[in-house]
């Protein structure tokens, strides 16, 4: 008796569509703590697979909890590329599903991302300590957070300054303000993972 066999051609379809309600299923389940975007990291001050291994360990998360980063998102203001089109429509679909925490960017890009959404004013979500980094726009004087002496950024030389900005959307703003607290604490500081 000949057994049926699934033509080659069938075999990698099912495997793929397997694949996708597996990782559907997953994702439905796991608890996202913190979510946060960096923009235009160039010179990867913010390694985003790192930032999460070692943010995730430091609050001891459980299994199906977890952080995401992301720091391959690239805006150019007027740039009809697919990928900063795409990068640019990103941020704001997260943003407006309420799903974006917090939001870093370079000084340039600034003034776009203050006009483009309504920001939480920092000084609520912060220190005494961290208020001396704060700054903002004319519309929202203390939106901005200067990322110059955080964790990430203190003692490295850097070609522009960059800043963390919180969207009114954002729905967990008291992981945000663990997260300032983690970022900008010396007694805590732990080096990252190696890649």
């Amino acid at each position: 008796m000949k057994t049926p066999h699934l033509p080659w051609k069938w075999i990698i379809p099912i495997v793929l569509v397997s694949i996708i309600i597996a990782d559907a299923f997953v994702q439905k389940h796991m608890d996202i703590v913190l979510q946060g975007f960096f923009c235009n990291d160039e010179n990867n001050y913010f390694p985003a697979s790192n930032m999460e291994k070692a943010y995730e360990a430091y609050l001891g998360l459980g299994k199906w909890q977890r952080v995401h980063f992301e720091d391959d998102l690239f805006v150019e203001i007027g740039s009809k590329k697919d990928y900063t089109t795409a990068s640019a429509s990103k941020i704001v679909a997260y943003a407006a599903a309420k799903e974006l925490d917090f939001l870093v960017v370079p000084e340039h890009l600034i003034s776009h991302y203050a006009n483009a959404f309504t920001l939480v004013d920092l000084s609520t979500l912060t220190s005494q300590k961290l208020s001396l980094f704060l700054s903002g726009t004319d519309r929202k004087p203390r939106c901005l957070l200067d990322l110059g002496e955080s964790r990430y950024l203190k003692g490295k030389t850097t070609t522009e300054s960059y800043f963390l900005m919180v969207p009114e959307t954002s729905r967990r703003k008291e992981a945000v303000r663990q997260f300032l607290t983690y970022a900008f604490s010396e007694d805590m500081k732990r080096s990252l993972p190696n890649r």
